[in-house]
């Protein structure tokens, strides 16, 4: 029903206003570009024309309506406002505001308004709360403009003068319509929507009874609380890194998993329109089948706490699937979680293989066939697990990796880079110790050479290179006091794995060409005068290497030895 009516008529109905989930905070008075903020701009519009005496037609305000009251789709911003105002100047008929998810706001606004003391009130940065310093902001800017007026004259002025449309559509719309309205500008995600849906459902009445209400809001908050539980669990630092979630989506991996759970349709992508058509299209009690999706999404949420904190269940899963998550690019990482998150296609015994297979730097669908034997009449040369095992065993043998004239491919290079992440990840797991996944972040993590490469050089048909500068020979003088690439004897180089360790890439630097032992004074924090403790004191791994007492040919082809070993026992070679 659309219809216009005065500000009057409106506090007539004698309903208490309602502001739903989906709403975002109160933010009239903040500041912007233009010279007033939305306070200022309306009071200032108000008083020009109650100077005046011509009425005010405001924006119109649409609502959802029940028996008892109004639940506000679009005009939250300017209603609360109102509530505020009519506060400051004494109203005396009804006029309740209801945040009822945020208890904070709520209490601020149910307090007696009347009786705070308007020369004294100020927002200040130190409020935990941003609708509250902006419900304070409001209330100064009204004093400061109102502040000698007639109060009961400017009352009867708004309730008479102001009109605005008024626009009541049905309850199940009511997240529809404000999504259609807010359009580019909404800023609220998709699983907020859900959340706001879910939350209208659960607490629908399953009989037609008055005194069903209170029990509504109950279990309305209750159901909100806890998703705001869960909210703030994917919110930790140490969540987001170790399932790879931007900041921003930090609710939408366990909802769309859990959406995945329930779609057999691949043409069905994650969105409200199909959460909604699949889980509650063919529902005959909506509320009872809420409750049922809010119970599963509960098991769910529980099961990716259960894999973080796993670090001590004798399987280390917490290590074990967070390499797999962090080793993945969005693709294959959305997969792998579907398959043992949502549909459990992936068991638990599964997973020390899946495991194992993702440091060859295969697919998730390679990794799959493999696990379930699809590949069992591939002839070796096809298959990619065998592939990418001989491909691993040879990199690692290899004693030019980073020589640039003679680089392997892309994949070989991965491979060792992974393999040297595993021995680390391997050392923590150890010690039921999880390991840091944030150095596998795009740019974090970097190869450092022990032995510098300025300091060691080659012959080639006579002519002198240093491995730092493989394009450039020098002059033989410039070799006095350098390694020999030949002291090696034709196994391993300052280029080959043996000379390699895993760092914090933005730690890279901090070493230079410095000598192993000035290296190690660094890595260690021998002077805690000059360096910070770095990062990458908590790879393992990399801190076995540093301890050597020297660093030289012999412990180079030592170390590369031992690494080739590991790979094979890995892959039974």
């Amino acid at each position: 029903m659309n219809t216009t009516i005065t500000m009057k008529e409106l506090l007539e109905k004698n309903k208490n206003f309602i502001i739903p989930e989906y709403q975002r905070g109160y933010i009239w008075g903040k500041s912007r570009k233009a010279s007033k903020n939305s306070v200022e701009y309306i009071l200032e519009t108000l008083i020009n024309h109650f100077d005046s005496g011509v009425e005010v037609f405001l924006q119109g305000l649409t609502v959802t309506e029940n028996n008892s009251s109004i639940v506000l789709i679009d005009g939250q911003q300017r209603t609360t406002f109102f509530y505020l105002l009519f506060q400051y100047l004494r109203y005396k008929g009804n006029f309740t505001i209801r945040y009822s998810i945020r208890t904070e706001s709520d209490n601020f606004l149910n307090q007696d308004i009347k009786a705070i003391d308007f020369d004294n009130i100020c927002e200040t940065e130190e409020e935990r709360f941003q609708d509250i310093y902006y419900f304070k902001r409001t209330l100064r800017i009204i004093h400061e403009k109102l502040g000698n007026c007639d109060k009961d004259k400017f009352s009867d002025f708004l309730l008479n003068k102001i009109k605005f449309l008024y626009i009541n559509i049905p309850e199940d719309k009511a997240v529809e319509v404000f999504t259609m309205m807010n359009g580019s500008k909404a800023i609220m995600k998709t699983e907020e929507i859900i959340k706001a849906e879910l939350l209208r459902l659960v607490s629908k009445p399953t009989v037609n009874s008055a005194q069903e209400e209170w029990e509504e809001n109950n279990i309305r908050s209750r159901y909100a609380r806890e998703w705001d539980k869960w909210l703030y669990w994917w919110n930790k630092k140490e969540i987001r890194t170790f399932y790879q979630i931007e900041h921003n989506k930090v609710m939408g991996l366990l909802i769309e998993t859990y959406f995945n759970s329930k779609n057999s349709n691949p043409k069905f992508k994650f969105s409200f329109e199909n959460f909604k058509h699949i889980l509650f299209s063919s529902i005959k009690n909506e509320s009872v089948e809420a409750k049922q999706v809010f119970y599963e999404l509960r098991q769910l949420q529980k099961y990716f706490e259960d894999v973080f904190y796993s670090i001590n269940d004798g399987i280390y899963l917490h290590n074990k699937i967070g390499a797999i998550l962090c080793v993945f690019d969005n693709d294959n990482r959305r997969k792998f979680i579907n398959d043992f998150f949502a549909n459990r296609t992936i068991s638990i015994a599964d997973i020390e293989n899946y495991y194992n297979l993702v440091f060859l730097n295969l697919n998730h669908t390679q990794i799959m066939d493999a696990i379930f034997n699809k590949n069992q009449n591939e002839d070796d040369n096809d298959d990619p697990v065998e592939i990418n095992k001989k491909a691993l065993i040879d990199i690692l043998q290899y004693d030019d990796l980073y020589w640039t004239s003679g680089n392997k491919s892309d994949n070989q290079k991965i491979l060792a880079d992974l393999l040297l992440l595993r021995l680390n990840i391997e050392e923590d797991t150890k010690l039921h110790r999880p390991f840091d996944f944030s150095i596998w972040e795009k740019g974090k993590y970097s190869l450092e050479h022990i032995f510098p490469k300025s300091k060691s050089f080659r012959i080639i048909d006579g002519k002198y290179y240093l491995e730092n500068k493989p394009e450039e020979p020098v002059q033989k003088k410039d070799t006095v006091g350098l390694l020999n690439r030949a002291d090696f004897n034709n196994n391993g180089s300052v280029q080959c794995i043996g000379n390699l360790v895993l760092l914090y890439g933005p730690e890279n630097s901090k070493f230079g060409n410095k000598s192993f032992e000035e290296k190690k004074k660094i890595y260690f924090n021998y002077d805690l005068k000059t360096v910070k403790i770095m990062k990458s004191l908590s790879l393992l791994h990399t801190i076995s290497i540093f301890s050597n007492s020297k660093w030289e040919v012999e412990e180079i082809q030592k170390n590369k030895a031992n690494i080739i070993e590991r790979a094979k026992e890995y892959y039974g070679m």
